[in-house]
Parts: structure tokens; C-alpha cells; sequence
């Protein structure tokens, strides 16, 4: 890759963090009755993790799967218990529905040690499951099987469907 190659490299993924982080604040501000600077600190710390890691872009296109699922088939995600359950980030996002706050699952940013890809994990309600992935399947989500189960193949990241039963 040539030096140009690598400064449009650069630009698109300071671009993809910008957006992100724009994002991120903007959930956060409808989620929180008020940003106290804990949890704008907090936000600010996982984004760095997540810029370091290249993976804002995976984040943001399973934020709009999602959105799109809820959207279209009027299916949420339910509390999971990945990587991501005790994201700030995640639950501004609303990859995650579960307050890091009220459930006192939070991660601690400076812990967060993974290799990519990044495996994460989105649960829906067992009736429902199958059914969103087919959807996901029909709008151009790339998928593969782990352990028997469907996952989501993006760029830098492996998002892992599981089943909630109740």
C-alpha cells in the first residue's frame, strides 16, 4: 500500500470513529436523564478501545441491522451475557438493552483485551430467533454456523445469534 493509500485508510476509519462517537452521545443523551461526567468518561474510554481495535464500523452496521429488525419485524434484543453486556457504549448504541448502571455490569475499558475478529453475542427471544436471521439472511447479512449456531460475519467482528428461552 502506497503512503496515499494509507492516508485514505486513515481518513475512512477517523471518519467511521467520528461517526461512532457522534453516535454513541447522541444515545447516550436519550438514555441518561443526565450525562454525568462518570459516564461521559466511561463512554470516552470504551471508544478508544473500540477505535484502537478498527471495529466502529462493525459497530455501527449491526446497529442498523438491528434497528432494521426492530423496525421491520418488530423483534428487540434481549439482555445477553457477552462481551458487550456491560458496555456503555453497546447500551447507548442500543446493541445492548440492559443499563451497565442498574445491572452493575459494567467492563472495565483498561481489561478489555480481545483479538479480532471481535466475537460478540446478540440474543432474541427463542420464537423469534430463526425468523430474524432469515431476515438478516434475506437483507445481505454475510452468515456462517458456530457450535450449531448462526453468526453474523462482519468486517472485524463475529456477531454469535443465540436464543433466549422464557
Amino acid at each position: 500500500m502506497n503512503k496515499e493509500q494509507k492516508r485514505k485508510v486513515q481518513l475512512q476509519q477517523r471518519t467511521l470513529n467520528e461517526s461512532l462517537t457522534f453516535q454513541t452521545m447522541f444515545g447516550a443523551k436519550q438514555k441518561f436523564d443526565s450525562l454525568t461526567p462518570e459516564i461521559e468518561t466511561r463512554i470516552k474510554e470504551e471508544l478508544l478501545v473500540f477505535a484502537n481495535l478498527g471495529i466502529a464500523k462493525d459497530l455501527m452496521t449491526l446497529r442498523d441491522v438491528m434497528d432494521k429488525v426492530k423496525e421491520q419485524l418488530g423483534y428487540s434484543a434481549e439482555p445477553s451475557k457477552g462481551i458487550l453486556a456491560g458496555s456503555y457504549v453497546a447500551y447507548c448504541l442500543g446493541l445492548e438493552p440492559s443499563n451497565p448502571m442498574v445491572t452493575g455490569k459494567e467492563i472495565e475499558p483498561k481489561d478489555f483485551q480481545v483479538t479480532l475478529p471481535l466475537g460478540l453475542t446478540i440474543c432474541y427471544d427463542n420464537e423469534v430467533r430463526n425468523e430474524v436471521v432469515n431476515w438478516m439472511k434475506e437483507h445481505g447479512c454475510e452468515f456462517t454456523t458456530y457450535m450449531s449456531q448462526p453468526m453474523l460475519k462482519l468486517e472485524n467482528t463475529r456477531v454469535i445469534i443465540r436464543r433466549v428461552l422464557k
